[in-house]
């Protein structure tokens, strides 16, 4: 499969997190900076920043069952520019534990409509105690966490490094449509159509949504 084309000035940031079982949960998240790029020392020290946000406001609303491992930052300007993966060891502090697929979802929203409504992330968040039924969370968790969440966004937007300006969050669009690919057994496939140039839009608001979501599509096993 051919490399996704280049985003100038755009980081793609990826959250590791493992729980007791061996289980993997990834948080996939694009950020883009107005100055100049970020060498990979620079990445590493933007990677600690993040790690020390989410410990200081996020890790309180994770079950301890979770950790924080890792963290990536990518340089998507060109295959060439800067990357940095760091390890990290942050346990959840909150007693008790939800499956291992549920996860608390963020919405981001952006000034253009679109099949999906708006871009998502997924992370391992909350506890048994903090949902309101079987399908939701409760009024107090979803508080916390819109509150959380706002204060690890700027304590993360601010460990920028020097010269990089102003980080921001973004959504990166590669795809748009698809063409049905009819294969020899008979089969067809709805393949996506790729951007010949990725669209960037500029994430508007964040919150958290009320319904507990699936990780499913994103986790993995560790060992």
């Amino acid at each position: 499969m051919p490399a996704l084309p280049d985003v100038a000035k755009v980081l793609k940031v990826v959250l590791r997190f493992l729980d007791t079982a061996a289980k993997i949960a990834i948080v996939t998240d694009h950020v883009k900076y107005s100055g100049t790029a970020p060498t990979a020392t620079d990445l590493s020290s933007f990677n600690t920043a993040t790690a020390n946000a989410y410990a200081n406001h996020l890790k309180a609303l994770t079950s301890d069952k979770w950790q924080l491992t890792e963290v990536t930052s990518t340089d998507l300007t060109s295959p060439s520019a800067a990357q940095s993966i760091d390890g990290f060891s942050v346990q959840g502090t909150a007693s008790g534990f939800l499956p291992a697929d549920a996860c608390a979802v963020i919405s981001q929203f952006i000034n253009r409509r679109y099949r999906g409504g708006h871009a998502k992330q997924f992370w391992p968040l909350g506890v048994q105690s903090n949902l309101q039924d079987p399908n939701e969370w409760n009024t107090t968790f979803l508080s916390a966490l819109n509150t959380a969440y706002a204060s690890y966004r700027t304590d993360m937007f601010a460990g920028v490094w020097s010269g990089g300006g102003v980080i921001s969050p973004v959504m990166v669009s590669y795809y748009e449509g698809f063409t049905n690919v009819t294969y020899p057994t008979g089969r067809i496939r709805a393949v996506p159509t790729r951007r010949a140039t990725p669209l960037v839009d500029d994430v508007m608001n964040e919150a958290p949504r009320v319904t507990i979501g699936s990780q499913r599509r994103r986790q993995s096993t560790g060992a």
